[in-house]
């Protein structure tokens, strides 16, 4: 099977208000920024011009997708679930030799950023094209969380395939901030949005990622923070049967002196509750 590669932050950099919603696209609307980074580093390589030719080749061949499909997947109907497209099917469609098509994606993908390789997530900068670069590995983590949420919301407006690639770029950016800005650890962030996922009242607190490295207007700490002590206070208050208990310590490699045996009042049972 082909990889499933995405153009990076599609909806904000080749789309408008005006062309979103249009399925006939004649025109196609490109930044016209010639001094970033991305831009000047690949036309400085032996085959840049070559390469920029064919990128922006494939620009044009996405963007007479139907508007509803129009994400920058790199597929027959636009869609991610949709039919991957191979590099000789690519380029045929964008009339590039195959070689040049192969050598670009590769070439984007692993050293300019504007493009995401979903099928082999890499932790090389992306450049939100032609926008301020952010870390891959947060695209894929905010990508990941808000498909799960657009299943337990579909009506979220946040979330539908019309504006989505611009809510995970803006969500990714929020990720960034707190590993970068306010060294939580990427490990962390990672087992909160998993555990909020878990949570009703934080599920539905949080249906998209916007606005949880701000601070909470109720309390005055993070929204992160926040829903990380309330994860943190549950995780030692649960109390564990035998055999979750039995099951915790296989799989985290924990030991008995590392739970307190209490017993429930009404059965009689015993329970245990973690200590670290």
């Amino acid at each position: 099977m082909a990889d499933l590669y995405q153009i990076i932050d599609w909806q904000t950099c080749f789309e408008t208000h005006r062309t979103r919603d249009k399925d006939a696209q004649h025109h196609c609307l490109v930044p016209n920024k010639q001094n970033g980074g991305g831009y000047t580093q690949l036309l400085e390589m032996d085959n840049g011009e070559a390469l920029y030719g064919a990128f922006h080749a494939l620009i044009l061949h996405l963007s007479k997708q139907p508007a509803r499909n129009r994400l920058g997947y790199l597929t027959v109907d636009g869609t991610e679930e949709g039919k991957r497209l191979t590099y000789s099917s690519l380029a045929a469609e964008i009339r590039f030799q195959e070689s040049t098509v192969t050598e670009m994606l590769h070439t984007i993908v692993n050293d300019i950023g504007w493009i995401v390789n979903h099928s082999k997530p890499s932790k090389k900068e992306s450049i939100s094209y032609p926008r301020k670069r952010v870390d891959l590995r947060f695209i894929v983590i905010a990508q990941k969380f808000h498909k799960a949420q657009l299943k337990n919301y579909p009506q979220e407006s946040g979330l539908q395939k019309i504006s989505k690639a611009k809510t995970d770029l803006a969500a990714a950016r929020e990720l960034e901030y707190l590993h970068t800005s306010i060294d939580i650890p990427i490990d962390t962030i990672i087992s909160l949005l998993e555990w909020i996922l878990t949570n009703n009242f934080w599920k539905a607190a949080t249906r998209t990622l916007l606005k949880i490295s701000k601070v909470s207007r109720y309390n005055g700490g993070l929204k992160f923070q926040n829903a990380q002590a309330i994860m943190e206070a549950s995780y030692y208050q649960t109390l564990l049967t035998f055999d979750q208990l039995q099951e915790e310590m296989r799989t985290k490699n924990t030991k008995a002196d590392d739970y307190e045996e209490v017993t429930n009042p009404r059965s009689k049972e015993s329970l245990w509750r973690r200590l670290i």
